[in-house]
């Protein structure tokens, strides 16, 4: 059931297109409790999407 890094790193950006399955879910979890380095690179994928969500885009000031 583990999977390796390289799978969780993929898991982890199709995650953020697409739900993933029950199995892909449970997979990416488990190896995410268990490895510090992709859990990381989860958060640090999260806080990127967060932060482009929030970005208003340039000012009409800056289009000029």
């Amino acid at each position: 059931m583990r999977i390796t890094c390289k799978e969780a790193s993929r898991l982890i950006s199709e995650g953020l297109d697409r739900d993933l399955g029950v199995g892909e879910r449970a997979k990416l979890r488990l190896h995410l409790a268990l490895c510090v380095a992709c859990e990381r690179v989860n958060k640090q994928l999260n806080f990127m999407r967060r932060a482009l969500r929030q970005y208003p885009g340039p000012d009409e000031e800056t289009k000029k």
